[in-house]
Parts: structure tokens; sequence; C-alpha cells
């Protein structure tokens, strides 16, 4: 996909214009191949709290729709979600903004990966699987998930925000 494949796909006419849940839904759950470069640029200009809202809302609804009894594979979610949430709050900074970008495409790739985890002993994405789970609930239908594919999924940049402790005055300098 070229990049003006992709912002066509998306409906923008440049990257300031990214800003809304349907377009980070799409860029995400693209099955067509995304160069990194395009994928960055499509989000380079967003407004930050923009991209923090868009970023949690966008992870709530995987939330509401992860199958019951894959513990192991949520944990995994579970930190691929925090570490992105961190990133995404200092994505006014360039370089976390970058790192950002190349978590979510990383993202991006296995959750769309065509072997990524298999319902009913079938192999398919793990959206696939998501949105099977999400009808599963609706319909109250029983599939065995099975996500050992994409287990091995380590973001490669792990983000603290060191600013975010309080000064706490028990702990002070002069009590050691």
């Amino acid at each position: 996909m070229t990049r003006d494949e992709l912002f066509e796909l998306l409906e923008l006419d440049t990257a300031e214009d990214f800003g809304y849940f349907e377009q980070f839904a799409e860029l995400v759950e693209c099955e067509d191949e995304i160069e990194y470069d395009d994928f960055y640029e499509a989000i380079s200009k967003a407004d930050t709290d923009t991209l923090i809202e868009i970023n949690e809302n966008y992870f709530t609804e995987i939330e509401k729709a992860f199958p019951e009894d894959c513990d192991d594979f949520y944990e995994v979610m579970q930190s691929i979600w925090d570490n992105l949430k961190q990133l995404a709050r200092d994505a006014d900074n360039e370089t976390y903004r970058r790192e950002y970008a190349n978590q979510l495409y990383r993202f991006h790739e296995m959750y769309t990966s065509p072997e990524g985890a298999s319902v009913d002993g079938t192999p398919c994405s793990v959206m696939e699987a998501m949105a099977e789970s999400r009808l599963s609930k609706i319909d109250n239908s029983k599939h065995v998930y099975d996500f050992e594919n994409s287990m091995d999924y380590v973001p490669d940049y792990i983000s603290i925000r060191l600013g975010g402790f309080e000064n706490d005055e028990e702990y002070s300098d002069d009590t050691m």
C-alpha cells in the first residue's frame, strides 16, 4: 500500500487530519502491507491529547472482546496496552512519538498476522479471533481460542514516566 492509498483509506488530506477513532482502527487493523514510514507519517501530526484518548478507547474496546480462559495472552496484551498508553502520554516529545509509532506498528503487524491465532483450530489473525470472540459474547457460542503464535510478543521499549512519581516526605533524603 502506498502512502497515498493509506491516506485515502484513512480519509486524510494531511497528517494533521488524523484524529478520529475510526482512522486509528483502520490504521491498526489494515491487513494490507504498510511501510513503517507511511504508518508513522499518518500519526506524526496527531494532537497528543487526541492520540491518548483514541489509544485508550481503542484498547478498551479490544479488552471488552477478549475471550475467557486466555489469561496468558491477556497479560501479553495488557503489557502492550500499558506501554502504548505511556508512550502516547509522552508523544509531545518527538522521540516518544516515534517510539509510540514503532510500538504501535509492531502491534499492528502482530494483530493482523494471518496465523497469529486460531479459533477452533482454524488459523486466523489475532484481530479475527477478537472479532469472533466479540460475536460469541453476543450469540453465546463457545469457541476454543489459541494465541500461542503471538505469545512471544514483547515490547522492545518500555517507558516509565518518572515525573509521575510524587515526592514523599516520609522517604526524603533527611530520613536516610
